[in-house]
């Protein structure tokens, strides 16, 4: 149970303000500048938190350097301007929001994707933005509300859903490069693994990659789809990548899960804007069609089984932000 503070442990928020600048500018005139206030004024605000908790903020004989209580204050006070912040973007956030913003990678599912595009389109009195990302260092997870990804998502600023997981096949046109040699002399690979993995595909298969002449890697299924068609080239990806019948395969044992990630922060607001029972729907094996039980809860606490439905009239408004393109290595 939280213990709430007596009165006299409540210093006031301006007051620790003004002890910010104070130590910052370690002086008692420049502080009062930067605040448009005076002087005195400055010292009395000092005096009164100096007496709340009983010691000294300042050697001021050594340099207006901290004292050890000073140092404690300053380091609680910035936590505090941080939670100070976080409470009112919150607020802000909370109120009659429609702005969204959304990322998804460029290795996942396409088929999936589509649909993640098919039903957000049908959202009304919503303003999206949806980025594509090729890798997870790219991205500030706090500015998004919602993160359609790739094996690990942190899960300190969120939950993430276990949506699928499928395997990384080594493909080709060519059945005697995949059944017989696996001698390539190109090999196109998916962003998600590195040089070093793709190797070790192969050699765990029979091939060797000592006559490669070229590597590329890329996260897009349209770039590994073409590249199929060079002679004595292999493509290395997840299965839902190339949906091509035609193309020979071997399927490794390397895995590859896909997830979907949701702020914290945002869950509640998410959640009335429809967005999660996409998530739902989504939480469906693409490979063998059959519900994934473990999926249909995002979080008891906070998401009901059922999606309220609500209607606004307006116009849809989904702006995407496409960056295709791909690493050659």
């Amino acid at each position: 149970m939280t213990t709430l503070l007596n009165r006299k442990q409540l210093i006031e928020i301006k007051h620790l303000r003004t002890f910010y600048h104070v130590s910052k500018y370690k002086s008692f005139t420049a502080a009062a500048e930067s605040l448009y206030m005076t002087q005195p004024a400055v010292s009395q605000h000092m005096r009164k938190i100096e007496s709340q908790i009983g010691a000294t903020l300042f050697e001021r004989s050594g340099g207006f350097e901290l004292t050890r209580e000073g140092e404690i204050l300053l380091k609680f006070a910035e936590k505090g301007f941080k939670l100070y912040h976080e409470l009112f973007d919150e607020l802000d956030r909370a109120k009659n929001r429609n702005y969204y913003k959304i990322a998804i990678s460029y290795s996942f599912c396409s088929h999936l994707r589509e649909k993640i595009f098919k039903e957000l389109s049908k959202i009304s009195n919503l303003n999206l933005t949806v980025i594509h990302y090729h890798s997870r260092k790219e991205l500030n997870f706090t500015e998004f509300d919602v993160i359609f990804g790739i094996d690990s998502l942190p899960e300190q600023y969120g939950s993430k859903i276990h949506l699928n997981a499928s395997k990384y096949s080594i493909m080709s046109k060519s059945s005697y490069l995949i059944y017989k040699t696996l001698t390539p002399k190109r090999v196109i690979y998916c962003s998600s693994i590195d040089r070093n993995t793709a190797i070790d595909l192969i050699s765990e298969h029979g091939g060797n990659a000592e006559n490669v002449s070229s590597w590329l890697s890329t996260s897009s299924s349209e770039v590994m789809t073409q590249e199929l068609e060079n002679p004595d080239t292999i493509v290395i990806t997840p299965n839902w990548c190339i949906a091509d019948k035609k193309t020979h395969r071997i399927e490794t044992n390397l895995d590859i899960n896909m997830y979907a990630w949701c702020n914290y922060r945002s869950r509640v607001e998410i959640r009335r804007a429809g967005l999660y029972k996409i998530i739902n729907d989504l939480a469906v094996n693409v490979e063998h069609k059959k519900p994934l039980s473990s999926l249909s809860i995002i979080d008891e606490k906070v998401v009901s089984p059922i999606i309220p439905k609500f209607h606004i009239a307006s116009e849809k408004a989904i702006m995407f932000n496409s960056l295709d393109s791909f690493t050659a290595q």
